[in-house]
């Protein structure tokens, strides 16, 4: 019982820490919505790179063995999944309202079943298909065609790269859960800097720079906004399941909503509420049952793995 226990603390710890990761998340977004057309997204990313490698290389130094990671293919994967993703949702921000890019681009636990399935042979439960299902239709409210966010206003661009972000989003997440069994928090985001470094610096450098100082203030604080959402996010998915990560991201358009609501001016109906509610609920459900499930022991084999030790037996 006490080791039940325990673990159900520290998954409901895991979950704390990722409902106050979204809100950080939603607060960078929001920094990078504002700066859309004003700073290129490659400048964004460079910046937040920089950030992120300032914190962490003092760290590094004094922890070199630590810094030099174990699984570092995956680190390697999870730092461009995670620029791609960032660089989707950036693009999208730039072009489409602050709460319709977030709540598109955090399609990801519609993309993680799929990922789940296609990857590990997971089926997904009745509870989550239907609380994703509830989820979708509580987005879909907020993008009413009587509200503020009609999809039929958005460019489809921006719809476009804001599914994107989605779909490497819940990528990402598998290969966070995988990685975070060898390597600490700081590990990981050390090397989600470096490769993005190395991406964003050659395309930085052949845009403009802003002429106003005040726009890389903006940078900065989106860089520092999510850093602190995507370490709260490595520590949480140490005693949380990707499944349970990626439901819980719908948190995050419901605070970029109220950001854009408090920050942005921009108007809720009360259809567009009930559509908030409806993602909270969804989320909430699919964490409590997931907590009543049995856990797998380990990490689950891939889909080919399988396949191969079924080949060994026969």
């Amino acid at each position: 019982m006490n080791g039940r226990a325990k673990s159900s603390d520290q998954m409901w710890a895991g979950l704390a820490l990722l409902v106050v990761a979204n809100f950080f998340f939603a607060v960078g977004f929001s920094f990078a919505h504002y700066a859309g057309g004003r700073i290129s997204p490659w400048h964004l990313l460079f910046c937040r790179s920089l950030i992120y490698l300032f914190f962490l290389i003092p760290w590094a130094v004094a922890h070199p063995r630590q810094a030099r990671g174990v699984n570092r293919g995956g680190l390697v994967l999870r730092g461009v999944l995670g620029t791609t993703m960032l660089s989707c949702m950036i693009f999208a921000l730039s072009v489409v309202p602050l709460s319709t890019g977030a709540a598109l681009g955090k399609t990801t636990p519609l993309w993680a079943i799929f990922v789940l399935w296609a990857l590990f042979s997971i089926p997904p439960t009745a509870v989550e298909l239907t609380a994703v299902l509830v989820a979708v239709g509580g987005i879909l409210l907020v993008l009413h065609p009587q509200g503020h966010q009609h999809l039929g206003n958005v460019p489809l661009i921006g719809i476009v790269l804001a599914l994107a972000a989605g779909f490497f989003n819940s990528l990402e997440f598998v290969t966070l859960r995988r990685i975070r069994q060898t390597d600490g928090a700081n590990t990981i985001n050390l090397w989600y800097a470096g490769v993005m470094l190395l991406v964003t610096l050659p395309l930085a450098l052949t845009q403009p720079w802003p002429q106003k100082q005040s726009f890389l203030l903006i940078a900065i604080m989106f860089g520092i906004s999510t850093l602190v959402g995507q370490t709260l996010l490595a520590q949480s998915l140490r005693s949380v399941t990707a499944t349970a990560a990626s439901v819980a991201t719908l948190l995050m358009p419901v605070f970029a909503t109220v950001i854009g609501w408090m920050v942005f001016r921009q108007k809720l109906s009360a259809l567009e509420l009930l559509g908030l509610a409806l993602v909270i609920g969804a989320g909430t459900a699919v964490i409590f049952m997931e907590n009543r499930r049995p856990r797998l022991s380990g990490l689950p084999a891939f889909r080919w793995q399988r396949a191969r030790e079924g080949e060994g037996q026969d």
